[in-house]
């Protein structure tokens, strides 16, 4: 299949094509909500942040799940929704260890789902975070969000999914100017909500599995190295080899 040959494809239809100009114009709209006073800017940071509610819900969104692209939604042992965007599930080698599921939420679905999002969608949402982020309630949810899904979202980036430009990492600059939230992501963080080992390692996992996504698996090059290794010039017994020079008795 098309899949197989890692090559990732979507079909747009009329139908699509009208919800996108309707998240688009919704985007749009939101971005003038947040930047016309403080008390607006909160209450959308505040809905943003919130945990989604329960699937069955009056109202609530759709359970997000993607096997293709290795985004899918659990439940904690309270029965909250989470985001487990780790599990690719597309049978392709792993390089990394699997990263714990965190708290979903809006910010969380918009990071997670930022590759794939068409790009006129993507700026008009782009433009409505960057808004966000004038508020310490939305600036910390986001940053959570990075933390939780930058390993998924690097993956999709090294299958091909999305483009250079224009893309969720941009954020990072805002946030991690914040001298509070640098801090706090250093240190390794293990809560109901989140957890990972602190950024430093969240950015090299990330970097070995998009190198893994590459076809560069360091376990196989070691085997390699192994296998064409010189035999060692050390004799049986300890005995030092000889260098040609005549020995006297």
């Amino acid at each position: 299949t098309v899949q197989a040959r890692g090559l990732l494809g979507a079909v747009v239809t009329p139908a699509s094509l009208a919800a996108e100009d309707r998240a688009t114009a919704l985007a749009k709209w939101l971005s003038e909500l947040v930047k016309s006073s403080d008390a607006l800017r909160r209450l959308v940071a505040d809905a943003f942040a919130a945990p989604l509610p329960p699937v069955d819900a009056p109202g609530a969104p759709p359970e997000l799940r993607s096997r293709r692209f290795g985004l899918k939604e659990t439940l904690d042992e309270n029965g909250a929704r989470q985001l487990d965007l780790e599990d690719a599930g597309d049978g392709a080698p792993r390089t990394d260890a699997p990263s714990a599921p965190f708290d979903a939420s809006a910010f969380g679905v918009l990071v997670a789902c930022d590759a794939l999002v068409p790009r006129r969608l993507r700026l008009a949402t782009h433009d409505v975070l960057l808004r966000a982020l004038v508020d310490g309630v939305a600036r910390t949810s986001l940053a959570d969000a990075l933390l939780g899904a930058y390993g998924a979202v690097s993956r999709l980036f090294a299958r091909g999914v999305g483009t250079a430009d224009d893309t969720i990492f941009a954020l990072s600059v805002q946030i991690f100017t914040t001298p509070s939230l640098v801090r706090r992501a250093l240190a390794p963080t293990k809560g109901p909500g989140l957890e990972h080992p602190g950024v430093l390692a969240v950015v090299l996992r990330a970097l070995l599995a998009c190198l893994g996504a590459a076809g560069c698996d360091a376990a196989r090059e070691r085997r390699r190295e192994g296998r064409h290794k010189r035999p060692s010039r050390r004799l049986f017994g300890g005995a030092a080899p000889s260098d040609g020079a005549p020995h006297t008795a």
